[in-house]
């Protein structure tokens, strides 16, 4: 019996240990959604995909439908953020970011819309050189953004030029004025999601 192999850019948004050399990975697909997929060997010393297969990376992958669950079979790097992950403070906003969209995101359904928010984030990250103040209003707005596009977030006009333009410098100093009430409907948002 075939198994049909599908080929898809993701962003991995996580992953975790199974059994003895086996990870589990959290990814969101370009073409599939949110999928969970197991990677067979990959923390032995000889695993094929220890090197492309890693969280916050942009990456290609190949994946078969198992059973219970997708398998990755091929990954390889598209592009792996390095600047940003080596800011402590950068990578653990990724960090809260994809575990948000986890929590969020059940069963798969294709959001190109959503993958492409988590790109155009990513990608601002990589690139600016940002103070913790700025940080905390990039996690304000990409939360905001997230939580507006699963159906969670508000239709106030005020969040209008947040859930539209792409992050930018000039894009956060709109979001100080408006900090405090942003955080009151992230807070709102997930409470009524209760997840």
């Amino acid at each position: 019996m075939s198994h049909h192999l599908y080929q898809t850019e993701c962003i991995v948004l996580g992953s975790r240990n199974i059994g003895e050399s086996n990870r589990l990975f959290f990814l969101l697909t370009k073409d599939l959604g949110l999928v969970v997929g197991s990677a067979q060997g990959i923390r032995e010393l000889k695993g094929k995909l220890r090197y492309s297969l890693q969280d916050f990376r942009y990456i290609r992958v190949e994946l078969v439908r198992g059973k219970e669950m997708w398998r990755i079979t091929n990954a390889a790097h598209l592009s792996d953020f390095h600047t940003l992950l080596g800011d402590k403070e950068k990578t653990a906003l990724v960090a809260r970011v994809s575990l948000l969209i986890q929590r969020l995101i059940h069963g798969e359904a294709r959001d190109l819309t959503l993958f492409n928010v988590l790109y155009e984030f990513l990608k601002f990250l990589e690139k600016e050189e940002l103070g913790t103040e700025e940080l905390h209003s990039v996690e304000v707005l990409v939360n905001l953004k997230v939580l507006h596009l699963l159906g969670y977030g508000s239709e106030r006009e005020i969040f209008r030029p947040f859930y539209l333009l792409p992050p930018s410098k000039d894009l956060l100093s709109h979001m100080a004025p408006v900090k405090k009430m942003a955080l009151s409907e992230i807070n709102r948002a997930l409470q009524e999601s209760h997840l």
